[in-house]
């Protein structure tokens, strides 16, 4: 009776199941990683706007304490790592603290997102 049920029932969902999943989870996994990956950018290019004017006026100045200033304010925020700012011929021109070492201004993962650079970490 048991047995006639656990082959009638529990072992075709079981296997319904597996299958399902063994199919279903590289597929989330793989649209998790896309949303996760655009929803930074997505952030990034926020943080770049709403920084871009402040920072064009500082940087026309030539005021480094006050961009220092400014920028150590805008890292302490605990979704920021670190800013990396270069000039058109790739020459470093502020980084804060926790800049990675990896991450230059010559870097070769980088790729133009509008007028700015998102970096890629080489360990992506």
């Amino acid at each position: 009776m048991i047995r006639s049920i656990f082959i009638r029932y529990v072992l075709p969902i079981a296997a319904t199941l597996g299958i399902v999943a063994f199919v279903g989870v590289p597929y989330i996994e793989h649209m998790l990683t896309d949303w996760f990956r655009s929803d930074i950018e997505l952030r990034a290019r926020l943080v770049m706007n709403s920084m871009e004017e402040p920072l064009a006026g500082l940087l026309e100045r030539n005021e480094s304490a006050r961009l220092a200033a400014y920028l150590e304010r805008v890292v302490s925020d605990e979704r920021l790592l670190a800013v990396l700012i270069c000039d058109t011929s790739g020459a470093r021109v502020y980084a804060t603290n926790l800049v990675p070492a990896d991450v230059t201004c010559d870097s070769p993962t980088t790729s133009l997102v509008n007028d700015s650079t998102v970096t890629r970490s080489p360990r992506d």
